[in-house]
């Protein structure tokens, strides 16, 4: 039996310098703390975005530190880069390492939902689905 957990996609946008952004989309990255449990911010290492690595890990450095909920880093496009980072790596076009940044996830919703439940005394209702 599974359990089905319900996620919020925020922003999608590329990384880009917060210098950059408008005022909706600086909202909109500080709304991130309001909308779940976890915020997954995804690189791009082979650059196709148009922003070099750099500028996009000195990026999630400056969103990150907005963040007053759990993040993970994952490095997307994989498949295209030889990358070795200190992040999850994925390809979304191929779906490798998909499961794994999930499985990340799902721990830290768990986690949240565990310390919610342990804090208020009774366990939030969980969906099973078979």
């Amino acid at each position: 039996m599974g359990i089905s957990r319900r996620a919020d996609c925020g922003i999608s946008s590329r990384i880009r310098p917060l210098s950059d952004r408008n005022v909706i989309e600086l909202q909109a990255i500080t709304a991130l703390n309001h909308v779940g449990d976890v915020v997954l911010l995804l690189i791009d290492p082979s650059e196709h975005c148009g922003y070099p690595l750099t500028t996009q890990t000195n990026t999630l450095h400056e969103i990150e530190k907005t963040l007053t909920i759990q993040f993970i880093v994952a490095a997307n496009k994989c498949d295209l880069a030889d990358f070795h980072g200190e992040w999850e790596y994925l390809s979304a076009e191929i779906g490798d390492g998909m499961d794994a940044v999930m499985r990340r996830v799902v721990v830290v919703i768990d986690s949240q939902t565990s310390r919610v439940g342990s804090a208020s005394g009774t366990r939030p209702e969980v969906t099973k689905t078979p």
